[in-house]
């Protein structure tokens, strides 16, 4: 004769999932905060630059305009003039 049993364990993966999330989330913010900036940065240097200012140093903006990134302590990131004034 066959015999069958299943079991569930999923109370721990649940557990195991919350840990990981917590865990996780803030790198993946932070990650998602930087990527932002930088896209917004390479918007400004690539359209509004050449379009609202007539510069012969095309590299100028780029060589302006940081980003501060963000990390899993500190979930800010920053685009901003290598002065350091926020843009």
């Amino acid at each position: 004769m066959l015999s069958l049993n299943v079991g569930s364990n999923i109370n721990q993966v649940a557990g195991w999932l919350a840990s990981v999330q917590r865990k996780q989330l803030p790198f993946a913010t932070a990650g998602a905060l930087t990527d932002t900036t930088f896209d917004v940065r390479k918007q400004v240097i690539v359209k509004t630059f050449p379009r609202d200012f007539d510069l012969k140093n095309k590299r100028l903006a780029a060589a302006t305009l940081r980003v501060d990134k963000a990390n899993k302590r500190k979930l800010r990131a920053l685009s901003m003039t290598g002065s350091g004034v926020s843009i």
